[in-house]
This record gives C-alpha cells, sequence and structure tokens, in this order.
C-alpha cells in the first residue's frame, strides 16, 4: 500500500467553494507528504480555517514558488481557527511545513486569527512575502503564531503583531519585517498573467523585494517556469516572482 501523500505542480487551484469544512483550494489531512512547486492558489473560500490551503497533522510539507492569494476563511475562535491563506497545524514530532520563494498576500479571515499564515507547530520560511492579508479580529494581521517554533530569513512580512518575528528593515535575519504602527508594504501588484502556466503578482521597480531574497534549493526559474530565472541581478528577488526575468527579444514560447 502506497504512503499518502500530495503533489501539486504548476496548477492553478482557483474559485473554490468548501461550504462545511476548512481548505477551500487545498486540505491535506493526516498526510505523509504535501508538496507544491510553482502553483497558484486564488480566490477559494471555506466555511472553516485555510481559505486557501489547510494543513492537518501532516507530516511534512514544502510550498516553492507558489502564490497564494485572495482566499477567504470565515472560521470561528477556538485552537484552531486562522489561516486566511494557509492554515499549518504540524503537531506531530518531526512535522513541519517549509515554505520558500513563494508570496502570499491579500488573503482574509473574518473569524480567527491570521489573515495570511496561522502557526500551530514548525514553519521554516525563506525568501517569501507575507503581506496585505487582513483578520478581522485584529489579531496577527499577515502571520499568527499560536504555538511551536519557526526560523525565517529573507523575508518580507507586513505587520509582525502576534507572529514573533522580530521588526526590523533589515533583521538579523535580514528580513524585512514591518509592525501595526509602521507595515511594510512590498510593492506587490495584481494577480495577472505575467507569462508562463499560472498568474502570479508582480513586483514593482519601487519594491523592498526586488534583489533582497535568497535562492536555498538552487531553483533555475520563479513561479513561471522556463524563459523566467530566478536570479536575473545576481541575487533573487524575494517572493515567486522574479522582476526583469523572461525570454529574450524574438524568442517563440509555446506552452503545452
Amino acid at each position: 500500500m502506497g504512503v499518502p501523500c500530495i503533489w501539486v505542480y504548476e496548477s492553478s487551484i482557483a474559485d473554490n467553494v468548501a461550504l462545511n469544512g476548512s481548505g477551500g483550494g487545498i486540505q491535506a489531512t493526516s498526510l505523509n507528504t504535501n508538496s507544491f512547486y510553482g502553483c497558484t492558489i486564488s480566490g477559494n473560500t471555506c466555511s472553516g480555517w485555510g481559505g486557501g490551503m489547510y494543513f492537518y497533522t501532516a507530516v511534512t510539507g514544502i510550498i516553492v514558488n507558489c502564490t497564494v492569494v485572495s482566499n477567504v476563511a470565515r472560521g470561528a475562535v477556538d485552537l484552531y481557527s486562522g489561516g486566511g491563506g494557509v492554515n499549518a497545524y504540524f503537531a506531530g514530532t518531526g512535522s513541519g511545513l517549509a515554505i520558500r520563494n513563494s508570496t502570499i498576500a491579500g488573503n482574509s479571515i473574518s473569524n480567527g486569527v491570521g489573515g495570511g499564515v496561522y502557526q500551530y507547530g514548525t514553519l521554516d520560511i525563506e525568501s517569501t512575502i507575507i503581506a496585505g492579508n487582513v483578520a478581522a479580529s485584529g489579531n496577527g494581521q499577515d502571520y499568527r503564531n499560536r504555538a511551536g517554533s519557526f526560523t525565517e530569513r529573507y523575508n518580507i512580512l507586513g505587520n509582525n503583531a502576534e507572529s514573533g518575528w522580530t521588526a526590523g528593515q533589515p533583521n538579523a535575519n535580514n528580513s524585512y519585517v514591518g509592525t501595526s504602527a509602521l507595515p511594510i508594504n512590498p510593492g506587490l501588484l495584481p494577480l495577472a498573467n505575467n507569462g508562463g502556466r499560472t498568474w502570479t503578482c508582480a513586483i514593482g521597480f519601487d519594491s523592498p523585494a526586488m534583489d533582497r531574497g535568497s535562492n536555498p534549493l538552487g531553483l533555475t526559474t520563479d513561479q513561471r517556469g522556463v524563459y523566467y530565472s530566478r536570479t536575473k541581478h545576481g541575487r533573487a528577488d524575494i517572493g515567486a516572482f522574479e522582476l526583469g526575468a523572461g525570454p529574450a527579444k524574438g524568442t517563440v514560447v509555446t506552452f503545452r
């Protein structure tokens, strides 16, 4: 019997509704491996938690080169109540979620906490934008650390309230972390067809994400895939989109 897992590559998971539960776009419950590469999770809604993605007691998970945007969770107020974009409940020994070179923005939760990300367990986040999310309760607009440990490097976190992240521009981890009084605007443009198989949120030329990220997995492309270099100007941008990357002039691009 095979090991239960989810592997999703270069896919768009959009505009789904979970009427009586959690995980409007993805629900991964009691699975051993959960891997998402080059995906867009957008416009999903649920009556519970994790409007975009809901992980519950899974052993391991990884999100790479993904955009999680404009998802909505209704939620309720209890131990698991959070995550307009991502609810990450990894409570088992040795379990945890890694997020690399991704963008989590414009998500919301109308009850509960953590408009962008809700953490219960172990998270490791690098070169990722988490900003512009909303928790109607006012608790953890972008990130709510309910319990567990986290490590973070080379990120943008718009508002650090209830996250446990240290504010700074940059902080000691080379991350740009704002506060409730002085949130950081990552300079994201709306979700659009910027090339590649999935839609992305581009960054503007004045974005603090430009040339301030990292590439811990040695990725050759950003979320858009072939022709779109992960590192354009000597250093990766923070988030799923690399500014200025694209095919050379005159190149005929086809996607299958």
